[in-house]
This record gives structure tokens, C-alpha cells and sequence, in this order.
């Protein structure tokens, strides 16, 4: 049943990243087996003995069999999971292990990663407790694993041929959470090995993680080193790909902001909302020669407002922070339960002495001109600097960026312009 589960999920993940299998194909071949051949057509790891595709006349599964359709594999699924709608977020606070090294390491951990006030008094948790305990800790922020196969005598060929990589755990919950200032938290460390004893990190010649994200002065020093560290890169960009957009063949698309829903931190400030999504929708008009129109009564094609969950149910806002908006063909719903600045106001960096996560806002904006990307049909970018990129960013006063070469020549793409 897991495995059933498992390639479900796989199954509606290649519907969606339609180019991962040349990805595949273009990484393996990049790579050598344990006999010095490419790691490809068989994968890098060989053939899937014992298993055999018999409607292939018994060839040995390989890696590329993964991406047949499955019913030339004689089954298929009533259903796959539905994809959510797009939805950008707040760039996150990550603990990162840069430069991971498994030759180095004394077994295979799964690191578990904890944040916590450096000005404050701190109980680490004990090597002696369970990952039950470490998870149920109030500062547990997440947790990863790094694998490889390391049979005593048997070193594992791949990992002796592999690069260093890097991992990271999102722990910007278990800041928020706890009302921890990013600028004064710490990391703490255990690791856990296959027979689920606990080792301090310094025992597993793993390297010592580093806090990166907005407002920290560290290793990655720019917004846009932070952006891409968080950015899920499987090598493609998915940026343009799928149908054509609705929108294709449009001249006028007519819009409506429901100023009814305004949170608390734009009360009274109608007109410069008004501004604020004229100027998100400005760039993508100069990109496709589209007028859009606002329309204050009457039907129209996008409504924009603020809500707690989407118009879909699929899932609700996820509080403050995380999620700011989410958006499609005919909608733009933002987060209400995050703090909202119109363009021009005060520099939103939290003041010492504040509390950081009362004081943390996001400009209308730009937040607004990349849920436009999205109702055109555009997904995300994996260019940190494109407005497509998933995490939120802003120009000068809290003005939507320019758009990028990609944006621009992405959005024309998928209006056949």
C-alpha cells in the first residue's frame, strides 16, 4: 500500500514536471557506475534485480522504466492527487548544511534540528531521549535525513564517485512559533543513526549548519543566495510549461479589487491599493500589449481580495507568514492574516527592540504582480531573480521589480504572442 501511495504521488509529479525524465536521462549520463560506464540508459545504480517487466519479454527493470506510463506496465489509477494552485510565499529561514561530504560521515543521519533565543536560557534536549521526545520538543524546527549505504567492508561506490551536496531545514515555523528574533536565534543539532541512538552533531563529521535568510548578515549575504537556497530545483524550469493561458487571443482583461476585504493594515487606504494593483498589472501590460481594465461594478474576469482560504476550499491560509496569496485563471485571494504596506511607506526591516514577527509586513504590490503571472497561466521560475520566482522580493520604496527576460518571454509564450 505505501509504495502504491508512493508512485501515485510520482505518477501526478511527472504529469506536472512533464521534462523530468530528460533530466534523468541528461544527469545520469553525466555520471559513472561502479564499473566506470555512464549511468545511462540502466540508471547509475544498475539494473533493478530481481524485478522484470514481462510485457518487455522479462528486460530487467531499469531506472528509465520509472517514466513509462504505467498502464504499458498493465495497471493504472482511477486518480492522482490534484495539484493546489500556485502561491507565493515569504522567503524562509533555513538551517544550512552546506558542502555534505558522505564520505565523511560516520553513518547515515537523520539530523534533527532545533532553534533557539542565543539571548536567552536554553535546555537542549538530551542524547538519551527518543525522536518521539526530540520532535515534541517546543524548539524542534524540522528535521532531514541524509542516506547512503554504508555495509561495514562494502563502501558505497556511488558515494566515493558523488559530489558534496547541500541540505536545509526550513525553520521559520519554529521561529514564529516560539517569537524568536532571527537576528538572535541559534541553531542546535542531534543526529540519529540507523539503530536510533543520539550522537551530538560534532560526532557525525557532519558540517555545522548555518542560519540563512531575510535580514541576517551570514554566509549567503544576498537576498538572492538566501532565495535560492530555499528554491526546490530539480533542474528544469517550469516557469512556461503546461496548456496554453486562458487569456490566449485577449485584447482587454477586465479586473475588480474587493475593497470590502481589506485587512486591518489597509483600512482607509483604498486609493493606495487601487495604485498598488494598477502598477502590478502595468508590467505584465507593457510585456503583452493586454489592456487591463478595472471595472468597479459589473462581471469581470479577475477578482482580487483578501481571505482566509480559497475560493476552492482546497486549503485554507496557513496563518501568518508562509503563504501570501494564491491565485487562479480568474482570481487573486491574499493571505488576511498577514500584516499589508502599500508602496512608499517606511522600510518594513523590524526594529530592534520590536517584536519581529509583529512587526514583519509584505508590500501589496509585488506580491500582487506575481499572482498576475500566475492568472496567465504562468508557473514558477527557478531564476531567483524572475518576478515567477516563488519567493516574495520587491523593488525600490516596495515597488513591484521589473520584470525579467524570462518573465517576459515567458508570459508572451503562453499567449501565443
Amino acid at each position: 500500500m505505501h509504495h502504491c501511495n508512493v508512485e501515485r504521488l510520482f505518477t501526478a509529479y511527472l504529469a506536472l514536471n512533464p521534462d523530468s525524465e530528460a533530466e534523468m536521462r541528461d544527469w545520469a549520463r553525466a555520471q559513472r557506475n561502479a564499473n566506470g560506464t555512464a549511468g545511462f540508459p540502466d540508471g547509475v545504480w544498475g539494473p533493478y534485480l530481481p524485478f522484470v517487466n514481462h510485457a518487455a519479454g522479462g528486460r530487467t527493470f531499469t531506472a528509465r522504466d520509472s517514466f513509462l506510463p504505467s498502464a504499458t506496465l498493465n495497471f493504472r489509477f482511477d486518480d492522482r492527487p490534484a495539484a493546489p494552485p500556485p502561491r507565493m510565499r515569504e522567503p524562509p529561514y533555513l538551517a544550512f548544511f552546506g558542502d555534505v561530504d558522505v564520505t565523511k560521515l560516520k553513518f547515515p543521519p537523520t539530523l534533527y534540528v532545533f532553534v533557539f533565543d542565543g539571548t536567552a536560557p536554553f535546555e537542549p534536549p538530551k542524547t538519551s531521549g527518543t525522536a518521539t521526545a526530540l520532535v515534541a520538543h517546543a524548539n524542534f524546527a524540522g528535521f532531514v535525513s541524509v542516506f547512503f549505504i554504508d555495509k561495514p567492508g562494502r563502501p558505497c561506490e556511488n558515494c566515493l564517485l558523488g559530489e558534496a551536496f547541500d541540505v536545509e531545514v526550513d525553520v521559520t515555523d519554529a521561529l514564529r512559533r516560539n517569537r524568536i528574533d532571527p537576528r538572535k536565534a541559534k541553531l542546535f543539532v542531534l543526529a540519529e543513526d540507523r539503530e536510533r541512538q543520539l550522537h551530538p552533531l560534532a560526532d557525525t563529521g557532519a558540517p555545522t549548519p548555518a542560519l540563512v535568510g531575510p535580514y541576517l548578515a551570514n554566509s549567503l549575504a544576498t537576498a538572492a543566495d538566501v532565495v535560492t537556497a530555499g528554491l526546490t530545483n530539480d533542474g528544469g524550469n517550469e516557469l512556461a510549461a503546461g496548456a496554453p493561458s486562458v487569456y490566449a487571443g485577449r485584447e482587454v482583461i477586465t479586473y475588480r479589487v474587493d475593497l470590502s476585504s481589506l485587512p486591518t493594515s489597509l483600512r482607509n487606504k483604498d486609493d493606495s491599493v487601487l495604485d498598488d494593483v494598477s502598477m502590478a498589472f502595468a508590467g505584465w501590460e507593457a510585456a503583452t500589449g493586454i489592456d487591463f481594465e478595472r471595472k468597479d461594478r459589473g462581471e469581470v474576469d479577475v477578482v482580487l481580495g483578501f481571505s482566509n482560504h480559497s475560493a476552492s476550499n482546497a486549503y485554507r491560509f496557513d496563518g501568518a507568514g508562509g503563504a501570501l496569496a494564491k491565485a487562479t485563471s480568474t482570481s487573486v485571494l491574499f493571505d488576511s492574516a498577514e500584516r499589508w504596506a502599500v508602496s512608499g511607506e517606511a522600510a518594513l526591516a523590524p526594529a530592534d527592540g520590536a517584536d519581529f514577527w509583529e512587526s514583519v509586513a509584505f508590500y501589496l504590490a509585488p506580491v500582487a504582480q506575481h499572482e498576475i503571472g500566475h492568472v496567465l497561466g504562468l508557473g514558477h521560475s527557478e531564476v531567483a531573480s524572475d518576478v515567477m520566482a516563488p519567493y516574495y522580493h520587491f523593488g525600490p520604496k516596495g515597488a513591484p521589480p521589473a520584470l525579467t527576460k524570462n518573465d517576459v518571454a515567458a508570459v508572451r509564450a503562453k499567449l501565443g504572442l
